[in-house]
Formats: structure tokens, C-alpha cells, sequence
């Protein structure tokens, strides 16, 4: 019996130093990310019912998903090593007209943010609004892994879709 156990044990060894492997090793796509939110909490041109995130070497892409985007509303997304603080992007329709600007905010005072290549397409036939945000642009240390938020606003509500963590690829 002793024989049998000793095999059976090196087998079931060898089986779980392969999953730890498995398991250990970040998937090829850890540079990105995916949030769901729930649909209907917010009025539908600013309801961002998911949000993707890019973080690569080179620039950050945060995508907000909103079907029943039209051309007007307010959206923000926040990039930093927290929920709270960061590089925060903002976006408005502004008599037909986007707007976008950047602000930095520290322990204690912000900053507005003026950085070449920091952008975000409003793409209302595709539902969905991405910022575009080069890596240049952080101005502190770059935040390992990134903390997203993504948030929208009309009037009279706005829509929270919550924290999303991707590391940079």
C-alpha cells in the first residue's frame, strides 16, 4: 500500500505545483480591464452600463459604454493609485461643442492639467465615449496597478460606475 500512496502523492503534488503555476501567471490580456454597471440607474444619456480600461507602456484608454448616448451630458474619468485624488478627465457637449480638461489633485491642492495628446472621442452612433489618456500626462510617479472611476452627469442626476484595478502591460 505504502507503494501506491507515494506514487498517488508525487502525482497530486506535481498536479497542484501546476495549477499554483497556472494560477500565478497573469493572463496575456492583464493590461485591460472590464466593469459592468447596472442599466437604468441614471437617465439614459448619461446610464454608463460598463466600462473598459486599456493601461499599456504608452497611454491608458477608459471607455464608458452608454446607450442612449446623445450629444449632450457630462462625463469624467479618474486615473490614480486610489478612488479618491489623481488625474481626472472631463468631458461636456457644450452648445454642440466638446469640451475636455484635465485636472491633478494631490493630498491637499489641484492642478488643471495641460498635457499634448490627452483627448476623448465622443462616438454618439457607437454609444460610447473614450478618454485617451498618454502616460506622460500623470504628472506624480505612475500608479502600479492603475485605479479607475468612470462617472457622468446631467442636470438633474449622474451615474457612478464604480472602481475598476488594471495594471499596466
Amino acid at each position: 500500500m505504502p507503494r501506491l500512496w507515494i506514487p498517488s502523492l508525487a502525482v497530486a503534488l506535481a498536479a497542484a505545483a501546476a495549477l499554483t503555476v497556472l494560477v500565478a501567471v497573469p493572463p496575456a490580456s492583464a493590461d485591460t480591464g472590464q466593469r459592468t454597471d447596472r442599466a437604468g440607474d441614471a437617465p439614459g444619456i448619461i446610464d454608463i452600463t460598463r466600462v473598459t480600461v486599456r493601461n499599456d507602456r504608452s497611454r491608458v484608454v477608459i471607455t464608458s459604454h452608454v446607450p442612449g448616448l446623445k450629444t449632450r451630458g457630462g462625463f469624467a474619468w479618474g486615473y490614480s493609485t486610489s478612488p479618491n485624488g489623481g488625474l481626472l478627465v472631463f468631458a461636456d457637449k457644450i452648445a454642440g461643442r466638446l469640451v475636455v480638461e484635465a485636472t491633478y489633485c494631490g493630498e491637499i491642492t489641484c492642478h488643471d492639467v495641460t498635457c499634448r495628446g490627452l483627448r476623448v472621442r465622443w462616438m454618439t452612433a457607437k454609444h460610447r465615449l473614450s478618454a485617451i489618456i498618454p502616460q506622460r500626462c500623470y504628472p506624480a510617479p505612475l500608479p502600479s496597478p492603475g485605479v479607475f472611476t468612470a462617472t457622468s452627469a446631467s442636470k438633474d442626476d449622474y451615474d457612478y460606475a464604480g472602481v475598476l484595478r488594471v495594471p499596466r502591460g
